[in-house]
């Protein structure tokens, strides 16, 4: 998981998303994936808290003069940089963009 997890973000990343926020478990294997990265790494101390507790503390963490927030989980093995740019192109301010399959 930890390689999907630097994949992940990587990609965030290559797509020009700034700033990139990962939230953590303490387990080190996700630090280590994403060691010399441009992100913030904030730590879910209670990942067994589920997704929504992960959501939550990225958001927090995010600035308050932010437009909006893309959310993404580690194991997205087929996500690519230009995927991540269609969606930002498609984003308008107060709705809800989503990937749908052609």
């Amino acid at each position: 998981m930890s390689y999907s997890f630097g994949k992940t973000a990587r990609c965030f990343l290559d797509a020009g998303l700034h700033p990139v926020i990962a939230v953590v478990s303490t387990e080190p294997a996700f630090g280590d994936a994403l060691a010399g990265l441009a992100l913030t790494m904030v730590e879910n101390a209670h990942p067994e808290d589920g997704i929504s507790s992960s959501i939550a503390i990225g958001l927090r963490a995010l600035p308050k003069t932010i437009d909006g927030a893309l959310v993404g989980v580690a194991d997205q093995p087929y996500l690519t940089a230009e995927a991540v740019e269609a969606l930002v192109r498609a984003f308008l301010p107060g709705r809800i963009v989503r990937p749908a399959l052609r």
